[in-house]
Protein backbone atom coordinates (compact mmCIF):
# COMPACT_ATOMS: atom_id res chain seq x y z
CA UNK A 1 0.00 0.00 0.00
CA UNK A 2 1.40 3.29 -0.75
CA UNK A 3 0.46 6.69 0.23
CA UNK A 4 0.17 9.83 -2.34
CA UNK A 5 0.38 12.68 0.44
CA UNK A 6 1.17 16.19 -0.08
CA UNK A 7 2.51 18.45 2.93
CA UNK A 8 0.92 21.71 2.83
CA UNK A 9 2.04 24.70 5.53
CA UNK A 10 -1.70 24.61 7.16
CA UNK A 11 -3.60 23.19 9.49
CA UNK A 12 -5.29 19.37 9.45
CA UNK A 13 -5.15 17.10 6.78
CA UNK A 14 -5.01 17.74 3.21
CA UNK A 15 -6.46 15.73 0.26
CA UNK A 16 -4.69 12.68 -0.25
CA UNK A 17 -5.29 9.02 -2.00
CA UNK A 18 -4.26 5.70 -0.28
CA UNK A 19 -4.30 3.04 -3.43
CA UNK A 20 -5.31 -0.27 -1.88
CA UNK A 21 -5.58 -3.47 -3.35
CA UNK A 22 -7.82 -4.33 -6.57
CA UNK A 23 -10.57 -6.34 -7.22
CA UNK A 24 -11.00 -9.79 -8.24
CA UNK A 25 -10.99 -8.23 -11.64
CA UNK A 26 -8.00 -6.54 -11.03
CA UNK A 27 -9.82 -2.67 -10.95
CA UNK A 28 -7.41 -0.62 -8.88
CA UNK A 29 -9.69 0.73 -5.84
CA UNK A 30 -8.80 4.15 -4.60
CA UNK A 31 -9.53 4.34 -0.95
CA UNK A 32 -8.76 7.32 1.14
CA UNK A 33 -9.80 7.09 5.19
CA UNK A 34 -8.04 3.84 6.92
CA UNK A 35 -11.39 4.25 8.95
CA UNK A 36 -13.69 2.85 5.68
CA UNK A 37 -13.70 -1.01 5.15
CA UNK A 38 -12.80 -1.82 1.49
CA UNK A 39 -15.39 -3.56 1.06
CA UNK A 40 -18.96 -4.78 2.24
CA UNK A 41 -20.99 -7.96 1.83
CA UNK A 42 -24.60 -7.63 0.32
CA UNK A 43 -27.00 -10.50 0.07
CA UNK A 44 -25.76 -11.35 -3.32
CA UNK A 45 -22.20 -11.05 -3.15
CA UNK A 46 -19.52 -8.08 -1.98
CA UNK A 47 -19.11 -4.44 -2.54
CA UNK A 48 -15.72 -2.22 -2.91
CA UNK A 49 -15.68 1.38 -1.77
CA UNK A 50 -14.15 4.45 -4.14
CA UNK A 51 -13.47 7.58 -2.32
CA UNK A 52 -11.87 10.51 -3.64
CA UNK A 53 -8.57 12.30 -2.77
CA UNK A 54 -10.94 13.72 0.65
CA UNK A 55 -11.56 10.17 1.45
CA UNK A 56 -15.55 10.94 0.60
CA UNK A 57 -17.30 7.72 -0.88
CA UNK A 58 -18.29 8.10 -3.80
CA UNK A 59 -19.35 4.70 -5.36
CA UNK A 60 -20.06 1.38 -4.46
CA UNK A 61 -19.41 -1.36 -6.74
CA UNK A 62 -20.09 -4.81 -7.47
CA UNK A 63 -17.31 -7.50 -8.79
CA UNK A 64 -18.05 -7.04 -11.97
CA UNK A 65 -17.48 -3.32 -11.64
CA UNK A 66 -21.08 -2.29 -12.33
CA UNK A 67 -22.29 0.65 -9.91
CA UNK A 68 -24.74 -0.17 -7.26
CA UNK A 69 -24.60 2.42 -4.95
CA UNK A 70 -22.96 6.10 -5.80
CA UNK A 71 -22.82 9.42 -4.35
CA UNK A 72 -22.94 13.40 -5.25
CA UNK A 73 -22.03 16.07 -2.97
CA UNK A 74 -21.58 19.55 -2.36
CA UNK A 75 -18.02 21.37 -1.09
CA UNK A 76 -19.00 20.99 2.26
CA UNK A 77 -20.77 17.30 2.51
CA UNK A 78 -24.62 17.30 1.88
CA UNK A 79 -26.05 14.54 -0.14
CA UNK A 80 -26.82 15.68 -3.47
CA UNK A 81 -28.25 12.39 -4.85
CA UNK A 82 -27.33 9.26 -3.83
CA UNK A 83 -29.03 6.65 -6.51
CA UNK A 84 -29.24 2.81 -5.53
CA UNK A 85 -30.72 1.02 -2.89
CA UNK A 86 -27.78 -0.62 -0.95
CA UNK A 87 -28.02 1.42 2.69
CA UNK A 88 -24.27 2.06 4.53
CA UNK A 89 -22.90 4.46 6.82
CA UNK A 90 -20.01 6.20 5.62
CA UNK A 91 -19.87 9.11 3.23
CA UNK A 92 -18.61 12.02 3.23
CA UNK A 93 -14.87 12.34 4.51
CA UNK A 94 -15.27 8.37 5.02
CA UNK A 95 -17.25 9.71 8.50
CA UNK A 96 -20.39 7.81 9.29
CA UNK A 97 -23.67 9.98 8.58
CA UNK A 98 -26.15 9.54 11.51
CA UNK A 99 -29.76 9.34 10.02
CA UNK A 100 -31.69 10.29 12.17
CA UNK A 101 -29.74 13.91 13.61
CA UNK A 102 -28.35 14.43 9.75
CA UNK A 103 -25.00 15.03 11.39
CA UNK A 104 -21.48 13.65 10.71
CA UNK A 105 -19.71 11.80 13.43
CA UNK A 106 -15.89 13.00 13.66
CA UNK A 107 -15.20 11.07 17.00
CA UNK A 108 -14.03 14.54 19.22
CA UNK A 109 -17.37 15.81 18.04
CA UNK A 110 -20.30 15.84 15.48
CA UNK A 111 -20.12 17.98 11.90
CA UNK A 112 -23.26 19.59 10.78
CA UNK A 113 -22.61 20.14 6.76
CA UNK A 114 -25.79 22.18 6.72
CA UNK A 115 -23.90 25.56 7.68
CA UNK A 116 -19.99 24.10 7.40
CA UNK A 117 -19.73 23.94 11.21
CA UNK A 118 -19.14 21.17 13.95
CA UNK A 119 -21.41 21.21 16.71
CA UNK A 120 -19.34 21.39 19.71
CA UNK A 121 -16.62 23.76 20.39
CA UNK A 122 -13.05 22.53 19.64
CA UNK A 123 -11.33 20.51 22.59
CA UNK A 124 -8.03 21.92 22.01
CA UNK A 125 -9.57 25.38 22.63
CA UNK A 126 -7.74 28.06 20.78
CA UNK A 127 -4.81 26.02 19.41
CA UNK A 128 -7.20 24.65 16.76
CA UNK A 129 -7.41 28.16 15.53
CA UNK A 130 -9.57 31.26 16.69
CA UNK A 131 -12.92 29.71 15.40
CA UNK A 132 -13.84 26.86 17.54
CA UNK A 133 -16.75 25.73 15.12
CA UNK A 134 -15.09 26.01 11.94
CA UNK A 135 -14.39 23.24 9.99
CA UNK A 136 -11.28 22.72 7.31
CA UNK A 137 -10.21 26.19 7.67
CA UNK A 138 -13.37 26.94 5.74
CA UNK A 139 -11.99 25.45 2.68
CA UNK A 140 -13.44 21.74 2.61
CA UNK A 141 -12.12 21.41 -0.58
CA UNK A 142 -8.30 20.84 0.42
CA UNK A 143 -8.81 19.83 3.66
CA UNK A 144 -10.33 17.43 6.32
CA UNK A 145 -10.59 17.01 10.04
CA UNK A 146 -10.69 12.89 10.22
CA UNK A 147 -11.43 13.39 13.89
CA UNK A 148 -12.58 16.88 15.20
CA UNK A 149 -9.83 17.93 16.56
CA UNK A 150 -5.67 18.22 15.94
CA UNK A 151 -2.19 16.62 17.92
CA UNK A 152 0.88 17.57 17.40
CA UNK A 153 4.28 18.08 17.87
CA UNK A 154 5.69 21.30 18.10
CA UNK A 155 9.53 21.93 16.96
CA UNK A 156 10.64 25.59 18.24
CA UNK A 157 13.23 27.82 16.71
CA UNK A 158 16.60 27.96 18.34
CA UNK A 159 17.47 30.48 20.62
CA UNK A 160 20.86 31.13 22.84
CA UNK A 161 23.60 29.65 23.44
CA UNK A 162 22.97 26.82 25.45
CA UNK A 163 21.02 23.85 24.93
CA UNK A 164 18.18 25.49 22.99
CA UNK A 165 20.87 26.84 20.45
CA UNK A 166 19.19 23.31 18.52
CA UNK A 167 15.92 24.21 19.33
CA UNK A 168 13.31 22.27 21.27
CA UNK A 169 10.38 19.66 20.82
CA UNK A 170 7.23 19.87 22.32
CA UNK A 171 3.90 17.68 22.40
CA UNK A 172 0.44 19.10 22.34
CA UNK A 173 -2.51 16.71 22.44
CA UNK A 174 -5.83 17.98 23.13
CA UNK A 175 -4.98 21.50 25.05
CA UNK A 176 -2.06 19.89 27.04
CA UNK A 177 1.40 20.34 26.17
CA UNK A 178 4.23 17.88 27.14
CA UNK A 179 7.86 19.36 27.45
CA UNK A 180 11.13 17.71 28.29
CA UNK A 181 13.79 19.32 29.66
CA UNK A 182 16.66 19.22 32.26
CA UNK A 183 13.92 19.76 34.88
CA UNK A 184 12.28 17.00 33.64
CA UNK A 185 8.61 16.13 32.09
CA UNK A 186 6.77 19.00 32.52
CA UNK A 187 2.83 19.59 31.17
CA UNK A 188 0.00 22.53 31.44
CA UNK A 189 -2.02 23.86 29.68
CA UNK A 190 -0.94 24.95 25.83
CA UNK A 191 -2.11 28.31 26.17
CA UNK A 192 -0.33 28.97 29.25
CA UNK A 193 2.94 26.71 27.85
CA UNK A 194 2.86 28.96 24.52
CA UNK A 195 2.23 32.42 25.76
CA UNK A 196 5.69 31.86 27.98
CA UNK A 197 7.73 30.83 25.07
CA UNK A 198 6.34 33.46 22.85
CA UNK A 199 10.03 35.17 22.88
CA UNK A 200 10.43 32.54 19.72
CA UNK A 201 8.40 31.07 17.10
CA UNK A 202 7.60 27.63 16.13
CA UNK A 203 6.25 24.78 13.77
CA UNK A 204 3.36 22.81 14.33
CA UNK A 205 3.25 19.27 12.93
CA UNK A 206 -0.21 17.59 12.73
CA UNK A 207 -0.15 13.92 13.39
CA UNK A 208 -1.70 11.86 11.61
CA UNK A 209 -3.06 9.28 14.53
CA UNK A 210 -6.16 8.13 15.50
CA UNK A 211 -8.00 9.08 18.92
CA UNK A 212 -6.37 5.45 20.10
CA UNK A 213 -3.30 6.45 19.35
CA UNK A 214 -3.47 9.80 20.39
CA UNK A 215 -3.90 8.21 23.48
CA UNK A 216 -1.73 5.84 23.86
CA UNK A 217 1.16 8.70 22.92
CA UNK A 218 -0.50 10.82 25.91
CA UNK A 219 -0.01 7.88 28.21
CA UNK A 220 3.64 7.00 27.21
CA UNK A 221 4.70 10.62 27.54
CA UNK A 222 3.47 10.84 31.11
CA UNK A 223 5.50 7.81 32.27
CA UNK A 224 8.83 8.31 34.68
CA UNK A 225 11.22 9.70 32.41
CA UNK A 226 15.35 8.90 32.67
CA UNK A 227 17.80 12.06 33.60
CA UNK A 228 17.91 14.89 30.97
CA UNK A 229 21.60 14.09 28.73
CA UNK A 230 21.70 16.98 26.06
CA UNK A 231 23.32 14.06 23.68
CA UNK A 232 21.97 10.72 24.96
CA UNK A 233 18.09 12.00 26.08
CA UNK A 234 17.33 15.12 25.01
CA UNK A 235 14.47 17.22 24.69
CA UNK A 236 12.71 15.05 21.11
CA UNK A 237 13.77 11.70 23.36
CA UNK A 238 10.36 10.93 24.88
CA UNK A 239 8.20 10.79 22.04
CA UNK A 240 10.78 9.59 19.85
CA UNK A 241 10.75 6.43 22.33
CA UNK A 242 7.00 6.33 22.50
CA UNK A 243 6.63 7.07 18.71
CA UNK A 244 9.24 3.88 18.04
CA UNK A 245 7.02 1.79 21.00
CA UNK A 246 4.02 2.56 18.87
CA UNK A 247 5.46 0.98 16.18
CA UNK A 248 6.39 3.92 14.14
CA UNK A 249 10.19 3.83 12.68
CA UNK A 250 11.57 7.00 13.67
CA UNK A 251 14.86 5.69 15.22
CA UNK A 252 17.85 8.17 17.85
CA UNK A 253 18.13 11.34 16.25
CA UNK A 254 19.75 13.96 18.23
CA UNK A 255 17.79 17.74 17.08
CA UNK A 256 14.57 18.44 16.52
CA UNK A 257 15.29 19.14 12.71
CA UNK A 258 16.55 15.33 12.60
CA UNK A 259 13.06 14.63 14.29
CA UNK A 260 11.08 16.29 11.92
CA UNK A 261 12.48 14.57 8.37
CA UNK A 262 11.98 11.09 10.56
CA UNK A 263 8.79 12.33 11.19
CA UNK A 264 7.89 12.61 7.41
CA UNK A 265 9.52 9.62 6.48
CA UNK A 266 7.25 7.78 8.07
CA UNK A 267 4.27 9.03 6.79
CA UNK A 268 3.59 11.36 10.34
CA UNK A 269 3.15 14.50 9.19
CA UNK A 270 -0.17 15.36 7.82
CA UNK A 271 0.18 19.31 7.35
CA UNK A 272 2.04 21.99 9.36
CA UNK A 273 1.37 25.02 10.84
CA UNK A 274 3.52 28.29 11.77
CA UNK A 275 3.20 29.81 14.75
CA UNK A 276 4.81 33.62 14.76
CA UNK A 277 7.01 34.83 17.69
CA UNK A 278 9.98 36.90 18.35
CA UNK A 279 13.64 36.01 17.01
CA UNK A 280 14.07 33.51 13.60
CA UNK A 281 11.59 30.94 11.90
CA UNK A 282 12.39 27.14 12.44
CA UNK A 283 14.48 25.79 9.74
CA UNK A 284 11.65 24.03 8.58
CA UNK A 285 9.70 26.88 8.30
CA UNK A 286 9.19 27.62 4.55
Amino acid sequence: QATNQVLESRLLFPARATFASTTPLGTPLVVGSATVPTTTPVADGTLYYHQDGLGTVTELTDVNGSVAKAYAYDAYGNILESPGTVEQPYTYTGRELDAESGLYYYRARYYDAQIGKFTQRDPIGRVGGNNYYEYALGNPTLHFDPFGLKAQIVIWAPVGIGTSSFGHVSTNINGTTYSFGPNGMTNEPTSVFNQRNSFRSSLGLDLTLTAEQEKALEECLKRDQPDYNFLTNNCGAPVQRCLNWMGYDIGKVLTPSQLYESMTGVGLVGGTIFYPGAGTKPAQAK
